[in-house]
């Protein structure tokens, strides 16, 4: 992980779950936490598995449903910054941007737009 993320200059944004996280701490200067309801989670399962067929089975989808909120704790304890993740994507964009360039520039509003950002799409687990 540590060599594709030199390949970046800038931000790099590392998305999804790895069930080792707490191997990479170290790895990140900040872990985002996308906090959802439970009712928010089942019609994103939902809607994932309409797009997806034949989509997740009900054994997948309730261990899903069991591990979210140990996994929110997990991630909290952890030191992640909570972002609502019920809020429309703009919102939620901005709050981690925000939350981003505020500790690069000590400032809380930045006076020019920040670089071209690079998303690197996580694994189930990541790899050194």
């Amino acid at each position: 992980m540590k060599q594709r993320l030199a390949e970046y200059d800038g931000s790099v944004f590392v998305c999804g779950i790895a069930l080792n996280i707490d191997q990479f701490l170290g790895v990140f200067e900040r872990i985002f936490l996308l906090q959802i309801d439970a009712v928010t989670q089942e019609a994103r399962l939902t809607a994932h598995d309409a797009a997806h067929p034949p989509g997740r089975g009900e054994a997948g989808r309730q261990e899903i449903r069991d591990g979210r909120t140990a996994l929110e704790r997990e991630m909290l304890t952890l030191g992640a910054v909570a972002i609502d993740g019920t809020s429309p994507t703009v919102v939620v964009v901005d709050e981690i941007l925000a939350a981003v360039y505020w500790r690069l520039s000590h400032v809380p509003m930045i006076a020019t737009p920040p670089a071209p950002m690079r998303r690197l799409s996580a694994r189930t687990r990541l790899t050194r």
